[in-house]
């Protein structure tokens, strides 16, 4: 079947075998097959060189453009015998259930971490989580922001176009790339960072981040104002934060990751809703941000094994998404290749 008015957007599919007999709408015709391979022709019209093309002689008013049973009827096909079909349709099929186990994974991590973030934090409240790693029991510290941190590393303005790659001494954390790119640890070794076009660290004195400072950006278009990452393992790099964000540098040395993955958990940022300003664009003021409090365990053992157990799920979930991607992408070549 098909939908007449989403042809452009490659409204195919196959009718299960509950729904048989049941009736089709107007909009949406279905059809019997015979001669040919039901997985392998939804495969083949799905393909935008099918229905990108076929999809203009779409006849209607502006908003109501419809294919109707009798065009699509007549659209030419190429199409091999049927046991070739058969077999193409079955290494599609194969690769479409590989794809969903793995994306199964995938969806199934995402929402073991969000329930980690949820439970290993205290919640609104609360001095201890709801759950906590065997041996430790005291009540976890609780202080404002700005007594924990020092807000004085300032941050730079430069523009997208400012950065580049390829080439540079300086390397910078754009809100961006905190926002959508980078998790809650940004590993300055591994994780891609721009470089600052034609500009060196004596630019940026006074702004070059040190390992554990927690980059925080100040803007964006939705509830995820607000987002942070701690940068680790800096080594030999020199590094700066970017236009829209905000630098705070722990006062005191806390586990490594623990602040990154704290301040983008519910119990930290469900403190930052109400500060935020703004209508198509939401922001946070750094005066805002000072009055808010953060929760750590005292003991810095019990900081690093909430953050290595965090850190561990994301290596998890990262794993199954490349996994993810090269299937997709192993579907997608077969697709180019196998239909003419």
């Amino acid at each position: 079947m098909y939908g007449k008015l989403d042809f452009l957007h490659a409204a195919f599919g196959i009718v299960p075998a509950e729904l048989d007999n049941y009736e089709s709408t107007l909009d949406s015709p279905a059809f019997d097959l015979s001669e040919i391979n039901g997985k392998f022709l939804v495969s083949r019209v799905c393909k935008e060189d099918f229905y990108l093309k076929y999809g203009t002689i779409a006849n209607g008013s502006r908003k109501a453009k419809r294919i109707h049973e009798d065009t699509f009827m007549d659209m030419p096909i190429l199409v091999p015998e049927l046991e070739e079909q058969e077999r193409v349709a079955a290494l599609l099929e194969a690769l479409d259930t590989l794809i969903t186990l793995h994306q199964r994974k995938y969806e199934k991590l995402v929402n073991i971490k969000k329930s980690m973030l949820d439970k290993m934090f205290p919640k609104n409240g609360a001095s201890v989580p709801e759950i906590r790693f065997k041996g430790f029991t005291d009540p976890w510290e609780q202080r404002k922001l700005d007594e924990a941190f020092d807000f004085t590393v300032p941050n730079n303005t430069l523009s997208r176009a400012e950065l580049n790659q390829e080439s540079g001494s300086v390397r910078n954390v754009h809100y961006g790339d905190v926002l959508i790119k980078y998790g809650s640890v940004l590993d300055a070794q591994n994780d891609e960072l721009p470089f600052i076009t034609g500009r060196s660290k004596d630019d940026f004195k006074g702004a070059l981040l040190q390992n554990g400072d927690i980059i925080i950006a100040d803007t964006a278009e939705d509830e995820t104002t607000g987002k942070v990452c701690e940068i680790v393992n800096i080594q030999d790099k020199d590094v700066v934060a970017g236009l829209h964000t905000m630098v705070c540098r722990p006062k005191n040395k806390t586990a490594e990751g623990y602040f990154g993955y704290y301040m983008n958990s519910s119990s930290y940022h469900h403190q930052l809703l109400p500060l935020m300003q703004g209508i198509k664009v939401l922001s946070l003021s750094k005066t805002n941000v000072q009055k808010t409090t953060v929760k750590y365990p005292k003991d810095k053992a019990e900081q690093q094994k909430i953050a290595d157990c965090l850190r561990r799920i994301d290596t998890l979930i990262a794993l199954h998404q490349r996994k993810l991607e090269k299937l997709q992408n192993i579907k997608k070549s077969c697709l180019e290749k196998i239909f003419v």
